[in-house]
C-alpha cells in the first residue's frame, strides 16, 4: 500500500486526527488539496461516523472544486428540493404552512397562520362582513349600463306596488296618473336611477314588500371587496416570496402519476449555491450544525433567516371592487 492509499485507509476509517495533525500541519484544506492532487479525492468517505467530524470541512473543499456535486449532496438531505432533468433546483411542499413559517408577525404584518390561509385559497377567509353602508354611491353608480339593465329588468319582474315620495317619483306618477302609485319600466327606472334619492326609495319599498333585491346588492359588495381585499394580500405574500427566492410559487395539479398536487418554487441556483456554500463554512468547526440536522430546506431558512414580512392594507382597492361587482353581478340578477 502506497503512501496515498495508506492515507485515505486511515481518514476513512476515522484516524483522521492522526492524518491532520502529523502529516498535514493541522491544517484539513492543506490534506484535501494535497489528495485532490493526487487525483483520489473522490476515494475519500463522506457522511459516516467515522468521518462525521469533518463533513463540513469536506462538503466546503467540495463546493469551491465541484459545485454541481456540492449542490447534489446538499439537496439530498433536503426532503424538499428536487433537481429537475434541465438543472434547475425546487423546493416542493404540499403544505401551505410549510411556506407560511417562513413569515412572521409584528404590529403590522400578516400572522403565519394568516398567510397560510390566504395562500391555501379557503373561501371561508371574510375580511370584512359590513362592506358598505351606501349602496347607491358604492354599487349602483359603479355598475355598467349592461348591469344596471339586468337590475332594472329585476326589478320589472318583481311587479310590486312603488308610492311616489320623492320629487321625481312623485312627477312621473301625475305623468301616468296612477293616483300617487308609479307602474316601471326600463324607461322611467334609468330616469329614477340617476336619482339617488328616488332610486334608494324604490329599493327600499322593494324590501319593504319581501324583495331581496337589496340583501343581493349587500351580498354582491361584501363579496367583491373581501375578494379585491384577498387578492391584494396574496399578491403582497407572492411579492415578498419573490423578492425572497427570485420566483414567486406555482400550483402543481395532480396527474395521473402524481395523484397530490403540490407547490413548488423555483430556486435561483446561484443564490441557492452561495447561500449553502456560506452556511458550510460558517459552520465548518461544527459538525452538529449540519444540513441533515434540519431535514427540510423550508425549516432550514425559517431558523436561519430573518423572516419575511407581508401587510395588508387598510381597506380594498377600488378599481378591483368595482371590477368585482360587475363581474358578479350577473350571478344575482
Amino acid at each position: 500500500m502506497d503512501k496515498v492509499d495508506k492515507i485515505i485507509a486511515d481518514y476513512n476509517n476515522g484516524q483522521i486526527d492522526d492524518i491532520i495533525e502529523g502529516v498535514f500541519n493541522d491544517d484539513v484544506n492543506l490534506f484535501y488539496q494535497y489528495i485532490d492532487k493526487k487525483g483520489r479525492f473522490d476515494d475519500l468517505h463522506y457522511d459516516t461516523e467515522d468521518t462525521e467530524d469533518y463533513n463540513n470541512y469536506f462538503l466546503y473543499f467540495l463546493a469551491n472544486k465541484n459545485p454541481e456535486k456540492f449542490l447534489d449532496i446538499t439537496t439530498d438531505s433536503f426532503g424538499d428540493v428536487f433537481k429537475t432533468e434541465d438543472g434547475e433546483y425546487y423546493i416542493g411542499t404540499s403544505d401551505y404552512s410549510d411556506i407560511a413559517k417562513l413569515f412572521c408577525e409584528n404590529r403590522y404584518s400578516l400572522s403565519p397562520k394568516s398567510v397560510e390561509t390566504i395562500l391555501d385559497g379557503e373561501d371561508s377567509v371574510q375580511w370584512s362582513d359590513y362592506t358598505t353602508d351606501d349602496l347607491y354611491r358604492d354599487v349602483i353608480e359603479d355598475l355598467t349600463p349592461e348591469n344596471l339593465q339586468l337590475l332594472f329588468e329585476t326589478i320589472i319582474r318583481e311587479q310590486k306596488i312603488i308610492t311616489a315620495d320623492t320629487e321625481l317619483l312623485e312627477e312621473i306618477a301625475e305623468e301616468q296618473d296612477n293616483n300617487g302609485n308609479l307602474e316601471l319600466n326600463s324607461e322611467n327606472l334609468s330616469r329614477i336611477f340617476r336619482d339617488e334619492e328616488s332610486a334608494k326609495s324604490i329599493l327600499n319599498q322593494l324590501e319593504e314588500q319581501g324583495s331581496e333585491i337589496i340583501s343581493n346588492l349587500y351580498f354582491i359588495h361584501e363579496s367583491a371587496y373581501n375578494d379585491a381585499y384577498h387578492s391584494e394580500v396574496y399578491d403582497n405574500i407572492m411579492d415578498a416570496l419573490e423578492e425572497y427566492f427570485g420566483s414567486k410559487p406555482e400550483y402543481v395539479y395532480p396527474t395521473e402519476e402524481r395523484k397530490k398536487g403540490y407547490v413548488k418554487i423555483k430556486l435561483d441556483k446561484t443564490n441557492f449555491f452561495n447561500y449553502l456554500r456560506d452556511f458550510i463554512y460558517e459552520n465548518r468547526k461544527y459538525p452538529q450544525t449540519n444540513f441533515d440536522y434540519y431535514g427540510y430546506y423550508l425549516y432550514f431558512i425559517a431558523q436561519e433567516d430573518d423572516c419575511l414580512k407581508a401587510f395588508a392594507p387598510d381597506y380594498a382597492d377600488w378599481s378591483k371592487t368595482k371590477e368585482n361587482i360587475n363581474n358578479f353581478f350577473p350571478d344575482y340578477f
